[in-house]
């Protein structure tokens, strides 16, 4: 895990309001991003985020995360968030900007998993599957959710395409590969 620095001191605090403001922020984090090693988990931790709005989530979290999707055949990196803070409506102000658009966050809560953004049932509940379990293959979610698993593997290869899942390939003893999906926390 690598931790995005969205401050210039430990001690203060950001607010992600207004476009214009947050023009070189999103130079400062998108450099980060880019100078991370390949495969990187990159973590945003909220609390130091004191306000939002639309405006700035995009500048310093969509089109980041844009970016990381576009790039991911070739950086290979991930993006979740930590210590949303609910005095601060981060949750209800991500939820609101994230709607229509193509991306989806993850963010640790202290007990569970908050999805944010557009994802369908099936592919909510599978998610939640993979991050309850840690480590999951096609087999044992279908097994699970009783589904197919031709659907839930492809369903597996989007959730891995939207960033939201590691995938590592495993060569099986009988022959043949089975890949196998990583929660990012």
């Amino acid at each position: 895990m690598l931790k995005v620095n969205l401050l210039p001191a430990v001690d203060t605090k950001v607010s992600l309001i207004g476009r214009r403001s947050m023009i070189p922020l999103n130079q400062k984090v998108m450099k980060q991003i880019e100078e991370a090693p390949y495969g990187s988990i990159l973590v945003y931790d909220m609390e130091q985020v004191e306000g939002m709005n639309g405006s700035g989530i995009d500048e310093v979290i969509i089109k980041p995360l844009k970016w990381i999707l576009q790039e991911s055949k070739t950086h290979n990196k991930y993006l979740y968030l930590i210590n949303l803070n609910e005095e601060e409506d981060h949750l209800y102000n991500l939820r609101k900007s994230l709607q229509g658009e193509e991306v989806v966050l993850v963010a640790q809560t202290e007990t569970s998993v908050e999805i944010i953004g557009d994802l369908g049932d099936a592919s909510r509940e599978l998610l939640e599957l993979a991050y309850q379990h840690k480590k999951i293959t096609a087999r044992t979610a279908a097994d699970v959710l009783g589904k197919k698993n031709n659907s839930v593997s492809t369903q597996l290869i989007k959730l891995h395409d939207q960033r939201l899942l590691q995938r590592q390939e495993d060569q099986l003893e009988e022959g043949g590969r089975q890949f196998v999906y990583s929660s990012l926390f």
